[in-house]
């Protein structure tokens, strides 16, 4: 699991996520899912094969329909990278013992588009200077 100080950056967290986008586009669905924690819920126990199909989906377990790209290459890169949204104010119903806030990585490229790819992640407190993300899904806006 990786982790960061608790006094990280907003950019710091982003490229973790980034990093954690790049394997998924590489087809390291493993890799990526061993990166963070995850919340396994709504019916849905994170495993590489479910994480390969819910990206591919949107998380509606259809049949994979889109192949995800790699964001390093996309002409946008810098839009993206900054429209993340880094929430360390607003915990949204989360355990405040536990939560120190949300990221939602908007408009993942994918092919064919799907809509607007959304991942979202909490930020979970380790220990007493650590954080790391913990998946929580993805899914079409």
């Amino acid at each position: 699991m990786r982790t960061l100080p608790t006094k990280c950056s907003d950019d710091e967290i982003r490229n973790l996520v980034i990093e954690w986008w790049e394997l998924i586009a590489a087809g390291k669905y493993k890799e990526a899912l061993e990166m963070f924690a995850h919340k396994d819920d709504g019916g849905i126990v994170w495993t590489p094969e479910t994480l390969k199909e819910g990206i591919a989906t949107g998380c509606s377990m259809e049949p994979p329909r889109a192949k995800p790209l790699s964001l390093r290459k996309q002409k946008d890169f810098d839009r993206i990278f900054k429209a993340m949204n880094v929430d360390r104010e607003h915990l949204f119903g989360l355990d405040p013992k536990k939560y120190i806030g949300m990221v939602h990585f908007e408009y993942l490229p994918m092919k064919p588009y799907i809509g607007a790819l959304t991942a979202r992640f909490a930020i979970l407190k380790v220990g007493r200077n650590q954080l790391t993300l913990e998946f929580h899904d993805a899914h079409v806006m």
